[in-house]
């Protein structure tokens, strides 16, 4: 192999190595998981769930079918932006902020929930 073409291969690598997108993914993975158990202890003392999409999961396929659901969920949006990382770091960068940002603000909304049980 080539010195050009190692070279080419270590840039190649430096431009898709995870870096600090790795803590956004945690984070997006964290808040995934507290937004499954506090909609299951949600769930458990008489609520309902909103999102139709899961309502029908937890309806047909209960707690386990809802928890694997998610799981998927999230996986599918972690590859999605992995894949958009490798071409456009800052805009994967975003699209994982806003994820994240999104289940905050869930997460105030299942604080909110769990103030009136």
């Amino acid at each position: 192999m080539s010195t050009a073409i190692a070279e080419a291969r270590i840039r190649s690598w430096r431009r898709i190595a995870p870096g600090n997108i790795v803590q956004w993914y945690a984070a997006f993975v964290l808040l995934n998981l507290m937004d499954v158990l506090l909609t299951l202890f949600i769930l458990q003392h008489h609520g309902e769930e909103t999102n139709p999409v899961c309502r029908a999961i937890l309806d047909y396929g209960g707690s386990s079918q809802f928890v694997l659901f998610k799981i998927m969920q999230c996986a599918l949006v972690i590859i999605i932006v992995q894949l958009v990382y490798v071409r456009r770091p800052p805009a994967a960068r975003m699209l994982v902020g806003v994820g994240c940002a999104v289940y905050f603000v869930l997460m105030f909304w299942d604080s909110y929930l769990l103030s009136h049980i």
